[in-house]
């Protein structure tokens, strides 16, 4: 299956790829979402030192750029503090909260 068929073919369409591809990605397939729930999991992050910090956009956030590139799509904005590690960790329950956002009804 293609991304163009996924995204032609789900329900609900989530959007895993690296943040810096997100934005590109939704206008990519925009007319394929239109209508959709779309999740965007991207979270952009850069070390400094010990610890992480944000990278915020230039459209203020990542959520808000891929809306804006797929304006007639319904984006949420989940997933972003799970570890990619327990994501792929098919084998395994994810015991996790998810913390779901969205400007949508």
């Amino acid at each position: 299956v293609t991304n163009q068929q996924a995204a032609a073919d789900g329900d609900v369409v989530v959007l895993g790829v690296k943040w810096d591809g997100a934005i590109a990605t939704a206008a990519e397939f925009a007319a394929e979402m239109a209508g959709k729930t779309v999740i965007s999991m991207g979270s952009g992050l850069h070390k400094v030192g010990p610890s992480f910090e944000p990278v915020i956009p230039e459209e203020g956030s990542l959520a808000h750029g891929v809306q804006e590139a797929a304006p007639e799509s319904r984006v949420v904005t989940a997933f972003q503090h799970i570890p990619a590690a327990a994501l792929l960790a098919l084998d395994e329950d994810l015991d996790e909260d998810v913390i779901v956002c969205s400007d949508h009804d």
